[in-house]
């Protein structure tokens, strides 16, 4: 029995060599196209994006994934809604984890060489037609139409605004969604849409902060029923910045009052006007530091120690502190202590500080060119005058010369340490703190350092009777004058900061009649020291309910010295002081002020 051949088999063998050498080549590349098309694909699907956009459609979402890569979306617009309102904020995230966030994972996402396909996912199909369109209007309590309101499903970035008219429209997936309408200034609402399509919404204004107590010259009262001009500032506004000042503290937080710093000197202190300028004489505003009222007393507080400033803008906040309070008044309440467990705070903060804008000068050959020129004009120009230059030598040969900014201004430490300690319980109340600050100025022989202790109590002795005191006392001592810092700019560069001896440099020609303004600058070294005691202490009985009697005694205490000594000096037999000079003033203030006070607060049925 013959055996069958298998004729395909006969057929491929009787295929000439370089047929079959041709179909090999022609299979590699297919294999290799393949796989490079298989790579390019990878390599897409890892592409990543940064996208930040709030409140735009899903279509302006899509346009800026095309800006930012190769691909291009291809969807059925009667399937995927592109019109609903979202908000993405992904950094160097896959395109398709963001495209999988904007669509709640309801669209498959197929990409295909440059472009991607977007498609319902399976159980999906009724994404698109279980949604529905919700719009309404926004008005405020007069009826008035409020555009820029923001409208959003609850627990979702779905949202959008309202228009010019206060109307808006959105798309909702869930027909007992709730929805949410909030607005700057006004109380932020949320509403169950319980399958309706018009939800209109009034807006109600938030009554933050009327309840709040602030205290208006001998009492306190709530910031609702209050008829005059003033102004607040919490703990907390006064400690998210770092300060060496009260002053500092409160710059640009309290509307109508201006601060303005006298000098730049560390410890410098301040010049506050109250609604401008008052009076012809004095427009400083009356201080008052818990109850007492005082001359400059701010700047002996540390921002830590307070718990909040009031001031009193107008005639009728400030009439029970007659004429001096024609400038206004700042109230300040420093913190007390608070049932509960102890707290201690510790703060500290370390910085340097540098010139923010350092002045632009001439070098030395720029300053010998133009005060050529400067003579060159002069003698064109003046009748007769035939002045000869300053210098002799070209303006190239001397170079840079000296930076005076650069020598008389330097980089500077300042360091705060706070601590403070707060409790108490049903009869007794604390609040203890110290700090130091210790702050060089950025000017040569400048500096500031100042220890501050306070100690508050509060004691119920019994029902009736309640005693408590506020203790401040404070040292500081600054060094140095801020006079010779505007020198540095004034001072010709070809001066030298020494000459060879080591003895200060001079000018020693026309255009350089003056000296080392470091040097000089050294030369003038004043020293202030001071010491402050601030307290009160005060006694509150309750005669009846709703009627008691209250007395306070207040001392404040200053001590001050100044100390300025200027030695004797030779500077090339030009510029000479034959006597050395010493001065010294000290000063002490003492007032004391009690204050009998019959208090009667008490709500009467109508």
């Amino acid at each position: 029995m013959k055996k069958k051949r298998n004729r395909a088999n006969k057929q491929l063998w009787l295929i000439p060599r370089k047929t079959k050498l041709a179909m090999r080549l022609v299979l590699a590349l297919l294999l290799f196209t393949g796989f490079n098309a298989f790579a390019t694909k990878t390599f897409s699907q890892d592409a990543r994006v940064s996208v930040k956009m709030k409140n735009v459609t899903v279509k302006n979402v899509l346009e800026e994934l095309e800006k930012q890569t190769e691909f291009h979306f291809i969807y059925d617009n009667g399937l995927i809604n592109t019109d609903r309102v979202v908000s993405v904020d992904e950094s160097n995230e896959s395109i398709t984890a963001v495209l999988d966030k904007v669509f709640a994972d309801k669209v498959r996402v197929i990409i295909v060489d440059d472009q991607i396909i977007l498609s319902l996912r399976k159980g999906a199909e009724n994404y698109q037609a279980s949604e529905v369109s919700v719009k309404g209007k926004v008005i405020d309590v007069s009826g008035e139409p409020w555009p820029g309101v923001n409208v959003f499903i609850e627990g979702t970035t779905n949202g959008t605004i309202t228009n010019i008219d206060g109307e808006y429209k959105l798309q909702v997936g869930d027909k007992n969604a709730n929805i949410v309408f909030s607005f700057i200034g006004f109380e932020t609402q949320t509403i169950a849409l319980n399958g309706r399509t018009q939800l209109d919404m009034t807006l109600i204004e938030e009554s933050i902060g009327l309840n709040e107590v602030v205290a208006i010259g001998y009492g306190t009262q709530k910031k609702a029923n209050l008829t005059g001009a003033i102004s607040s500032v919490g703990s907390k506004a006064l400690e998210d910045v770092s300060n060496t000042s009260v002053s500092q503290a409160l710059q640009g937080k309290l509307s109508g009052v201006s601060i303005t710093s006298s000098n730049g000197k560390p410890g410098a202190g301040s010049e506050i006007r109250i609604r401008g300028l008052g009076t012809f004489g004095n427009n400083n505003p009356l201080i008052v530091i818990d109850g007492i009222p005082v001359d400059n007393g701010m700047e002996s507080l540390d921002p830590g120690e307070i718990e909040n400033v009031n001031v009193l803008k107008d005639a009728a906040s400030a009439a029970i502190y007659g004429s001096r309070a024609a400038n206004g008044v700042i109230l300040i309440t420093t913190k007390r202590g608070a049932k509960g467990k102890g707290i201690i705070n510790v703060n500290s903060y370390y910085g340097i500080q540098t010139i923010l804008h350092k002045p632009e000068v001439c070098n030395a050959a720029e300053f010998v060119e133009l005060q050529n020129e400067a003579i060159d004009n002069a003698n064109k120009w003046i009748s007769g005058s035939n002045r000869p230059y300053y210098f002799d030598k070209p303006a190239s040969s001397y170079g840079e010369g000296t930076d005076w900014v650069d020598e008389m201004f330097r980089p500077a430490p300042i360091m705060n340490i706070s601590l403070s300690a707060r409790g108490g319980n049903d009869k007794s109340k604390y609040f203890i703190s110290t700090s130091y600050l210790n702050q060089e100025g950025i000017q040569l022989n400048t500096g500031f350092e100042k220890l501050s202790f306070r100690v508050n109590t509060d004691n119920q002795v019994n029902e009736r009777l309640k005693i408590g005191n506020s203790l401040g006392l404070t040292g500081r001592q600054d060094y140095g004058s801020a006079e010779k810092g505007g020198e540095s700019t004034l001072t010709s560069p070809t001066i030298p900061v020494t000459e060879q001896d080591g003895s200060p440099g001079f000018g020693k020609q026309g255009g350089e009649d003056t000296y080392s303004p470091v040097y000089a600058n050294s030369l003038n070294n004043p020293k202030n020291n001071g010491f402050r005691v601030l307290g009160n202490a005060y006694l509150e009985y309750k005669i009846i309910q709703g009627l008691k009697f209250r007395f306070q005694g207040s001392i404040d205490l200053g001590y001050s010295k100044h100390r300025k000594f200027t030695p004797t000096y030779n500077i090339n037999d030009h510029w000479t002081r034959a006597r050395s000079n010493y001065y010294e003033t000290r000063t002490r203030n003492f007032t004391w002020i009690t204050d009998y006070m019959l208090q009667f607060n008490k709500k009467l049925n109508d």
